[in-house]
Formats: C-alpha cells, structure tokens, sequence
C-alpha cells in the first residue's frame, strides 16, 4: 500500500524595510497528512530532494533551516530505494518507512514548477525579487 505523498509552493513576502521587500517560496512536503519534519526549524533541501526522486542512496532530504541537519536531530539521511515505480523513504531517526508512486511525485514536481514559473513573471514585471524554493529553475 502507498502512502500519500503531496507537495505544495508556499509564497509569502519579507520585507527590510519599506522599500525592500522580496517574494519567497518555500517546499512544504506532507506524508499522510502529516509534516514529516520540524515546520517551525526545518527546511527541505531542495537539491537532496530532487536527486531522491531519480536516484537510489542516503540524502539529506530535512535540514535545519541554518543548514546543518544535525542542528535540528537529522542524525542520518534518508534512505530512497526504488522498485517497480515507487520510491521507498526510510527514515533511521525515528524507525518509520514510507512508499511512493514516483509517477504522481512527478507530476506534482511538475505542477509546482508551472506555478512557479507563473508566481516569478509576475513578481519580475512588479519589479519583485524571489528567493528560495525553485530560484534557478
């Protein structure tokens, strides 16, 4: 049985001061409904993520937001095997396993790169810096 898997492009405004503000986006991944990580002190390492979806091995898929994994209990990587379409997660830190369709990961990647791409010509024809999840796609 898969577990539910679903991505989502959070966008949200930082402001300086009132003639510095900039749009950014950031990764929210929910497995079964559920947050597998820290909302308040983790953040998705984008790159640790997408190389997950192709690839077999250990990635640091969860980070402290200043980087360091290890900073917010990341003792160990992901480990993403892949069979017959689906990728398997399991995470050493707390014991728990999840399974995959890597079809709709895909298509969901996909989705949120259109929505992205949508959300930077708009801010760029405002004159709108965005930062974070997606910047060089």
């Amino acid at each position: 049985m898969l577990d539910t898997i679903s991505l989502q492009l959070i966008i949200f405004a930082n402001q300086i001061d009132r003639n510095d503000i900039w749009m950014q986006g950031d990764l929210e991944i929910r497995i079964n409904n559920e947050k597998p990580y820290d909302a308040e002190s983790d953040i998705i390492n984008e790159n640790e993520f997408l190389k997950s979806i192709d690839q077999e091995g250990h990635f640091s898929i969860f980070s402290c937001n200043c980087g360091l994994p290890k900073c917010s209990n990341w003792e160990y990587d992901i480990e993403v095997l892949h069979t017959n379409g689906n990728i398997k997660w399991i995470n050493p830190n707390n014991g728990k396993i999840w399974h995959f369709s890597k079809e709709k990961i895909e298509k969901e990647i996909i989705a949120i790169r259109e929505e992205l791409q949508n959300y930077k010509h708009f801010f760029n024809k405002k004159d709108i810096l965005y930062t974070g999840f997606g910047y060089h796609w």
